[in-house]
């Protein structure tokens, strides 16, 4: 993966994707992201001129959360 951390002021650009790529990567459309911002089910992008971008490291948190209550629902249903 990449050898940077949240805190290294010298972060490559290619480790933000902007909101085209985002949506690319969660395979969703730009309305669907937007939606997901709003409800607060995605953390919403910094913005940089006119541009949105997210970083790697929001996106994979966001997949780990997503595939976290996706394992946890079996554990919740009754057997």
């Amino acid at each position: 993966m990449n050898d940077y951390t949240p805190n290294d002021h010298t972060c490559p650009a290619e480790a933000y994707l902007n909101k085209e790529a985002t949506c690319e990567r969660l395979n969703v459309s730009a309305r669907c992201l937007e939606s997901m911002i709003a409800k607060k089910r995605f953390p919403p992008g910094v913005r940089l001129g006119k541009e949105k971008f997210w970083s790697h490291a929001a996106i994979n948190e966001f997949l780990v959360r997503e595939f976290n209550r996706q394992a946890a629902f079996w554990r919740s249903r009754p057997t």
